[in-house]
């Protein structure tokens, strides 16, 4: 025993030494590394000059070596000085100015900057100088909208960014008042032109909070239209942990785990509950990796989603024992965690609302506010805007961002800040679009999807189409370019009157069911795949739905994709009916499913639908409604409860 303790701590001290020495190692030679690839100057008007600055930082070992900086427009961008020469550890800059001149408006402005280095194995650099050129810019700009320090990898590092305010409107712009984030941050406002422009440069000093946190700086000013300007900075900050920090969190997981001393009355009790399950559950092994196939199979995939369910339905129940309002900030943030586990999404949104409220710093926790945004967004799009920066995050995540609230603020019948979140998203993706550095952060086909049922929902079906068109033509993967086509199904029901279920079988009901005999209903159809491991595990939050909307003009429909087959997975010489009698038995009896189940292909196809878990709405006219682009159970209560009430 004293042995293998012994043997453990040597483990954990080797790692701990590896772990340490890759992360202070310097690449060896020169190496580059921008605050950013783009100079972003935002809106200015045709034949303004903007100064920019491109900060860059040596992470090598050897000196750094400027040779050439030169401009693709030398009659708009022109390279005022850099500094040729930075030594290790050390940080550098680039002075570019540029003009606006166009004789047509909007201008989406994009020079490259051409950068040759004397790193040998990556020599040439291309920065981008964009921003649009209007005939009226916003009456005040901040620039760039967010100090994105990136990842920090050295606790004793200081933080410095500058950002320019430029005011529009046609009397002075005074800054009345600065009010830094904590104590921490400094910040020192410099006049460039009296009245109109302010340099704000921000420098944060350690110790730094862990994780991925986003701060603002707030500004005061005299302007009745925009008395507080927000300057928001963003890093992230993840040291290697100390040897004696890996033994006490060792240790603390272990205390935990201990049925003798595990606490079992409060949320840090419930979690390791949840946790246990978990571990329990991803314990047994995928049958078909271990040759196990037929009713073997079906054995070992039953008790893997029994724990699954079991856990689901106990973070339901454990939901109910807290009240959030009297939860320490480390409990709220630990009924996020359970909430999440319910994927109670509505839960999620008012357990974050209290503890943004109680506990202001918590909100500069950018991985809380990513889960806040992704749970409550589609539910309550005005609340959300309350609450989070987007300028915070990197321009990827901001793009979905700004398509989710467009999407969302459309539903709920705010047209006007749907068309401003759509205008949004579209232009940060043309902008990401002609970085050839991030075209690759943004999947053609993730982001079609997106952009074409933003314009679908917002009632532009030209533009919808147009996407899914366009996007054909960069595509040359074969199953992307099918998958396309599945978007276009999509978006050729959705509005319309539901297609018939091509049904080659029907299950938990005593006769087959039609669409056109259930109008009158809202229908959800749930599509799936017998053995697919997210629709399964998903069955208690359905079974929830369900009782919580408890009306009789509502009714789930399963479609169960009738191609996954239990004798491929055995090797069973098995009929097409013992198959489908099979599946009866493990979805109407071991899943306990009470809802009607079409078993058949057709509908798939027809519907748009290649990965499950998929939903469609349709409303009592019999016309479908929603669907495909929703992954929010919170949010499908919401909307099924509102398409009861229409007449």
């Amino acid at each position: 025993m004293i042995k293998s303790v012994r043997n453990a701590v040597v483990f954990f001290f080797l790692t701990l030494l590896c772990v340490q020495s890759c992360k202070n190692e310097r690449i060896k030679g020169p190496a580059i590394r921008f605050e950013s690839d783009t100079c972003y100057f935002g809106e200015i008007k045709n034949g303004e000059v903007i100064y920019l600055t491109a900060s860059f930082f040596n992470s090598g070992s050897d000196t750094l070596v400027l040779e050439s900086v030169r401009s693709s427009c030398s009659s708009c961008t022109k390279i005022d000085g850099y500094d040729e020469r930075v030594a290790p550890g050390g940080s550098g800059k680039i002075l570019i100015t540029y003009k606006a001149k166009t004789d047509r408006f909007p201008l989406y402005a994009n020079i490259m900057v051409y950068v040759k280095t004397n790193i040998s194995d990556k020599p040439d650099i291309t920065l981008i100088v964009t921003g649009n050129v209007v005939e009226t810019p916003a009456e005040v700009q901040v620039i760039p909208r967010a100090l994105m320090f990136g990842e920090i990898d050295r606790k004793d590092t200081l933080l410095t960014g500058t950002v320019r305010l430029r005011s529009y409107f046609d009397g002075p712009l005074i800054i009345s008042d600065i009010i830094p984030p904590n104590e921490r941050t400094d910040v020192k406002v410099n006049m460039v032109e009296e009245g109109k422009e302010y340099t704000i440069n921000i420098a944060v000093r350690p110790p730094f909070k862990k994780g991925e946190i986003g701060e603002e700086v707030t500004l005061k000013t005299n302007l009745k239209e925009r008395p507080v300007i927000v300057v928001p900075y963003a890093y992230s900050f993840n040291p290697p942990k100390g040897f004696g920090q890996i033994i006490k969190d060792k240790f603390s997981k272990s205390f935990l785990r201990s049925s003798l001393f595990g606490r079992k009355n409060d949320i840090e009790g419930r979690l390791h509950q949840l946790e246990r399950l978990e571990e329990i559950a991803t314990k047994i092994p995928d049958p078909s990796r271990v040759g196990k196939g037929g009713t073997e199979y079906v054995a070992m995939r039953g008790k893997f989603y029994e724990l699954k369910h079991e856990r689901a339905n106990m973070a339901m129940k454990f939901l109910t024992e807290f009240s959030p309002a009297d939860l320490t900030e480390d409990d709220l943030i630990g009924l996020l965690e359970i909430a999440k586990v319910a994927k109670d999404e509505q839960q999620v949104f008012n357990i974050s609302k209290i503890l943004f409220e109680k506990f202001p710093e918590s909100r500069s926790d950018l991985n809380l506010m990513k889960t806040f945004f992704m749970n409550s967004c589609v539910l309550e799009p005005v609340e959300v805007v309350k609450y989070i920066n987007i300028d915070m995050f990197k321009p990827e995540d901001q793009l979905w961002m700004y398509y989710m609230l467009a999407f969302s603020f459309s539903e709920w019948g705010n047209t006007e800040e749907a068309m401003n979140y759509t205008e949004k998203a579209e232009n940060l993706y043309r902008l990401i679009n002609s970085d050839n550095s991030k075209r690759d952060l943004i999947p053609i086909l993730d982001i079609s999807t997106a952009r074409a049922f933003v314009l679908e929902k917002i009632g532009d079906n030209e533009g919808a189409y147009k996407v899914i068109n366009d996007a054909r033509k960069e595509l040359s993967d074969s199953d992307l370019i099918q998958q396309l086509g599945s978007i276009e199904r999509k978006l050729n029901v959705l509005g319309k009157e539901a297609l018939p279920l091509g049904t080659q079988h029907w299950s938990s009901t005593e006769k087959p069911l039609k669409l056109l005999d259930l109008k009158g209903k809202v229908v959800l159809i749930e599509f799936s795949d017998w053995d697919c491991e997210q629709s399964n595990i998903d069955l208690p939050y359905l079974f929830r739905l369900q009782e919580e909307v408890n009306n009789d003009d509502f009714i789930i429909i399963g479609a169960i994709n009738y191609i996954s087959s239990i004798s491929e997975l055995g090797g069973l010489d098995i009929s097409t009916w013992q198959e489908y009698e099979q599946m009866i038995d493990d979805y109407r009896k071991a899943r306990k499913i009470n809802w009607p189940i079409s078993m058949s292909k057709v509908s798939f196809y027809d519907y748009g639908v290649i990965n499950t878990p998929d939903f469609i709405l349709i409303d009592k006219k019999g016309i479908v409604r929603d669907g495909y682009f929703i992954y929010n159970y919170s949010y499908l209560k919401k909307k099924i409860i509102k398409l009861l009430e229409e007449s």
